[in-house]
């Protein structure tokens, strides 16, 4: 009596995993997201022309969305596109997060698909997604008045001298400001008399005397 032996299953799983954000919460514009996909040859033969792909990439407001690099095999290294059964390669590619992917708010969702073919012309294949939080624009500014010089005499300004006042402007939000600027909106003596300044507000790292 012979005995006749029937192919093994043919499968393939895929872990696709993000890095977390600076602030361990949400991701920012600015901040590059790594991404990772594991695939592992979960059936009984091997598996050739195993690559991942993306299926879906999309922000919170549903904008198609592109990839910095390409996925490429992290390790090996040196992957050929060959899994023995039981084996992993690792995918990896990045993308950096823009202001439009901020102010839509929401996620970043990103969905790949891992593919193989056996040695005998089955074909297989595994999806997974994942989701990364963006947080919502929070915009905010700071500003800090000083004088910046001292008086000749240590204690205090007496006629003549210039007093030079130094602002300092920070951003403090999320989100890039544009349009920064800061005016004057009230300036007094010790008689709460209105005063000017001797020029206008200067550029960053500039000063204005008095």
């Amino acid at each position: 009596m012979s005995t006749t032996m029937l192919p093994g299953p043919v499968s393939l799983s895929l872990v696709k995993s993000a890095s977390p954000p600076a602030n361990g919460v949400s991701y920012t514009a600015g901040e590059r997201i790594m991404f990772s996909f594991e695939v592992t040859n979960t059936g009984s033969r091997d598996l050739k022309h195993v690559t991942v792909s993306e299926e879906r990439f999309v922000n919170g407001a549903g904008a198609s969305l592109s990839l910095a690099t390409p996925i490429s095999p992290r390790s090996p290294a040196d992957f050929d596109g060959i899994l023995a059964s039981g084996e992993s390669a690792t995918f990896a590619a990045d993308y950096l997060v823009t202001l439009e992917d901020q102010l839509a708010g929401g996620e970043i969702t990103n969905s790949a698909a891992a593919s193989g073919v056996s040695f005998g012309g089955e074909q297989v294949q595994a999806h997974s997604d994942v989701a990364v939080s963006v947080a919502l624009p929070r915009p905010a500014i700071d500003l800090v008045k000083s004088v910046a010089n001292r008086p000749a005499q240590g204690t205090a300004f007496t006629p003549g001298e210039r007093v030079q006042y130094e602002f300092t402007v920070r951003n403090t939000g999320n989100v890039p400001l544009s349009s920064v600027n800061v005016t004057e909106e009230s300036f007094t003596n010790g008689n709460l008399e209105s005063v000017r300044l001797d020029g206008p507000i200067t550029a960053p790292t500039a000063s204005t005397e008095y």
